[in-house]
């Protein structure tokens, strides 16, 4: 088949996804509508929406009000973006006669880097029921993103990569009940839309050597299960918050691949005195099937997505269809304003899960500062510096890496 009627495929097939997928969302997000005022907890560049909001006016000492709107710009600097500089828009809803009530939002924010990428995206949160007892968190991403593409596996060294230019539409939403104390469980749904607009010439991508190197759609359909007994949002002392998720994707048509992931987070939080906290993360990613290498788990990364934790690597240096990692972080405040981090992480990214062992851990691990702009609600800016297997990265970011 020749690129044009590969390309004019493709953009049919996205039309017709993007209208189902549409028609879902919104016939998901109506109900919520119905029962309570529009979205949702937005955390987003910089700030969390609903924290930022709570804090100011406790700062200022006025009374909340039903809506907040807030235009937030931000700066941030990762190895995978360079600087970049976002502007966000958040607006916060309140139920006053219910204060325990948790808020709602929405966010609209764009996102632009030194690296020439561009994000922009909408999402949201509502919770729904006279308890609030419903969670519905839609959201629709769209970017044009220069990339490193690294060799599967865990051998590339860090200059070992290849270049190449993508534009990507995400859209999904999760819906999560509460169904017992602090566990939450429900369907989460995605759809994205990959098409590649500059690889390296006869590099892996070129060749088609590569599983997910041509145009294609990702449909994930799966259930999540979540446990989150969090003291805070934002920078927790005590609690857990696990994560048990799985997955399964199909072709739509002769676009996308069959495949599975299932994946386990768990981060737990012990309050020391003198208000030192120590924080722990473990993951293990399972995936199987013809799984796009972008949408295999990665190890590197700044710490706190759900692919990917360990801080001085390089977020998809060492990309497989399987991987472990584990995180310990000790947190301590310094003097007025100030903390100070240490962390260490070791984990292994396979082919085969069977080949997990002793042999090739790979180990990360550094420092950093804290600077708190909103001691209340415990936001703070963030700059670590990690060292990974033959590299040194630097992250300047707001908030705790998890």
């Amino acid at each position: 088949m020749g690129l044009t009627s590969r390309q004019t495929q493709l953009h049919l097939t996205m039309t017709r996804l993007i209208a189902t997928a549409t028609a879902c969302l919104t016939l998901t997000s109506a109900a919520a509508w119905a029962q309570t005022p529009p979205p949702t907890d937005a955390q987003a560049p910089p700030l969390d929406a609903a924290q930022e909001a709570d804090a100011e006016e406790a700062e200022d000492e006025e009374e909340p009000e039903a809506f907040t709107p807030r235009l937030i710009p931000g700066v941030f600097y990762t190895p995978e973006t360079s600087l970049a500089v976002a502007l966000a828009f958040i607006a916060v809803w309140r139920d006053l006669d219910e204060p325990e009530r948790p808020v709602d939002s929405a966010q609209l924010a764009a996102v632009y880097t030194l690296r020439q990428q561009i994000i922009a995206f909408a999402r949201a949160q509502v919770f729904v029921g006279d308890a609030a007892q419903w969670r519905i968190e839609p959201r629709l991403v769209a970017s044009i993103y220069p990339n490193r593409f690294y060799e599967l596996g865990d051998r590339s060294a860090v200059d070992d990569f290849e270049d190449f230019n993508s534009r990507t539409i995400l859209l999904g939403s999760n819906a999560l009940r509460n169904v017992w104390s602090d566990l939450w469980i429900g369907p989460v749904a995605e759809m994205r839309l990959f098409q590649f607009t500059e690889v390296e010439e006869g590099g892996a991508l070129d060749r088609g050597e590569v599983v997910g190197a041509e145009d294609h759609v990702q449909l994930p359909v799966g259930v999540t299960l979540l446990w989150d007994s969090r003291d805070h949002l934002q920078a927790p002392s005590a609690g857990w918050l696990t994560n048990l998720s799985g997955d399964v994707s199909r072709e739509f048509g002769d676009q996308g691949y069959n495949y599975y992931r299932l994946r386990l987070d768990s981060r737990t939080y012990q309050s020391l005195p003198w208000d030192h906290v120590v924080a722990l993360r473990g993951q293990i990613y399972h995936t199987g099937g013809d799984v796009p290498f972008n949408a295999m788990p990665f190890l590197g990364g700044s710490g706190g997505g759900s692919r990917g934790g360990l801080r001085g690597i390089f977020a998809t240096r060492f990309t497989a269809r399987n991987v472990w990692f584990g995180v310990a972080e000790y947190r301590a405040p310094i003097v007025w304003r100030l903390g100070a981090v240490a962390f260490i992480s070791a984990g292994q990214a396979r082919d085969d899960i069977r080949d997990f062992g002793p042999e090739r851990i790979r180990v990360a691990g550094g420092g950093g500062i804290r600077f708190s702009i909103l001691k209340r609600d415990r936001i703070n800016l963030r700059l670590d510096y990690g060292v990974g297997p033959g590299e040194q990265q630097f992250y300047f970011n707001i908030r705790e890496a998890f």
